[in-house]
C-alpha cells in the first residue's frame, strides 16, 4: 500500500511469506525482519523441561575439566529426554551449546512434525555448537535419542541463545 508517498508493508505476512522472524525494538521503535545480531539467551523465553533438570549443584556442572554455573542436565538418555522452547516466531537462529558427558547420543531438534537439525555427538566431540535455522517456528523440541543401556548423559548449556 502506498500512502503520502510512502509504501507500507503488512510485515508480519511478508515474514511468514519469507519464513523470517520478525520482532520489535522498542527502544529505536524499529521492526526487526530475520536474524538477530546479539544473541537472547534461551532462558529469556518460556521452555519445558522432560527428564532434564536445571541444576547449579557442583557435582553435575562440570564438563571436560570447565565448571560452568548452571546447566541443563539429563542421565535419563533412554527416556527420550528434551526441551520445548517457545521462541514463538521472533528468532531465526537458535544456537545450542551441548555436550555429551560419556556414551554417543544424537540431538534431535524439531518444530512440529518437522525435523530441523540432527547431529550425532561423543564426549570426544567436547562442548559443539549446533546452529540451527527456527524461522517462523512458535515451538522447537531438543530432544536426545541414544541407544538402549546408553551410559551417558547430556548437558545444554543456558548459554545456547536465539538470534
Amino acid at each position: 500500500m502506498t500512502y503520502d508517498g510512502s509504501t507500507y508493508l503488512p510485515v508480519r505476512a511478508v515474514s511468514e511469506a519469507l519464513n523470517v522472524a520478525v520482532s520489535y525494538d522498542e527502544a529505536t521503535d524499529t521492526v526487526l525482519l530475520g536474524e538477530r545480531s546479539e544473541g537472547v539467551p534461551i532462558s529469556a523465553e518460556k521452555y519445558d523441561l522432560w527428564l532434564f533438570s536445571q541444576t547449579r549443584e557442583p557435582s553435575k556442572t562440570s564438563y571436560n575439566g570447565v565448571e560452568y554455573k548452571e546447566l541443563f542436565h539429563t542421565t535419563a538418555i533412554n527416556g527420550l529426554p528434551n526441551i520445548t522452547l517457545n521462541p514463538n516466531k521472533k528468532y531465526q537462529k537458535l544456537v545450542l551449546e551441548i555436550g555429551a558427558t560419556e556414551d554417543s547420543f544424537e540431538v534431535v531438534v524439531t518444530s512440529g512434525d518437522v525435523e530441523l537439525a540432527a547431529k550425532k555427538l561423543t564426549k570426544a566431540d567436547g562442548l559443539t555448537k549446533m546452529e540451527v535455522d527456527i524461522g517462523g517456528a512458535e515451538k522447537v523440541k531438543v530432544e536426545i535419542k541414544a541407544p538402549p543401556l546408553n551410559k551417558g548423559a547430556a548437558i545444554i548449556l543456558p548459554t545456547s541463545y536465539y538470534k
